[in-house]
């Protein structure tokens, strides 16, 4: 809400040095929460992929949020931290999509 707020419509290419330096100052914790949330997701991921959770409570409970964070656009915060697939350091939480939308596509 922060750096909505601190935009206020404006694009990052609008910004002067200074807003700019300000605004990196709010994005980097963001950055950090991200990646822990993402962290998280992956752990959870990879104790469903060891059977080491129950993996049909699992799956009720979380196969819309795994999808979100795999299928997510462009605008997305998270987009740069999920892809490209191929480069993605949360292999797990695509594991576990791939395992739960392979009949989809």
């Amino acid at each position: 809400m922060r750096i909505h707020t601190f935009l206020d419509g404006r694009r990052r290419d609008q910004l002067n040095a200074e807003d700019k330096r300000k605004l990196a100052a709010f994005e980097g914790p963001f950055k950090e929460a991200l990646e822990d949330n993402l962290n998280a997701y992956e752990d959870a991921c990879g104790k469903y992929r060891d059977n080491k959770i129950d993996k049909t409570r699992f799956t009720n409970m979380y196969i819309r949020e795994v999808q979100n964070l795999c299928e997510c656009d462009s605008e997305n915060p998270v987009h740069g931290l999920m892809h490209p697939q191929a480069s993605c350091k949360f292999e797990a939480i695509w594991t576990v999509y791939q395992e739960w939308h392979r009949h989809e596509k």
